[in-house]
């Protein structure tokens, strides 16, 4: 039954299928497109917040000493990039001696001992320090909020 309907009607069917070739190719050559155009209107729009304070000056350094938290080696060097100023106003570095800031608390510098360039290990001179702007330590320079020594 199914030869009987091939055998018979071959001659329809490859002429369909050479007209959709030849349809198929003529689209392709004249660059016709048969997908409709999509509209790219925005339907909505999310804003994503954060959930810290940003009206809290203390934010920013509270979110700089999280982030180090678990590596003192990495926030001391982080600590050696900041200005006096933006220094005193972390809760995890000091401004040692009036020259650098280092990683630290009220307590003092978190590191005593550093490296030379000849790889050997010196103690660091802790004659003073600032901690938020209070000065902690022997030698503090004459100042109204001096605390003295922790």
């Amino acid at each position: 039954m199914f030869t009987e309907f091939l055998t018979e009607q071959w001659p329809i069917i490859l002429t369909v299928v050479i007209i959709f070739i030849t349809l198929l190719t003529l689209f392709a050559i004249l660059g016709i497109n048969f997908n409709p155009p999509q509209n790219k209107i925005i339907q909505k729009e999310v804003v994503v917040e954060s959930f810290n304070d940003n009206n809290n000056k203390n934010s920013l350094s509270d979110d700089f000493c999280t982030q180090f938290s678990s590596q003192s080696d990495v926030l001391n060097k982080q600590c050696n990039k900041l200005t006096e100023h933006n220094c005193n106003t972390t809760g995890c570095c000091v401004w040692l001696n009036g020259k650098q800031c280092v990683a630290g608390n009220e307590r003092g510098p978190t590191f005593l001992t550093t490296k030379t360039d000849k790889n050997t290990t010196v103690d660091v001179d802790v004659a003073y320090y600032y901690y938020k702007d209070k000065c902690f330590g022997k030698d503090c320079p004459k100042v109204k909020d001096n605390p003295g020594p922790p």
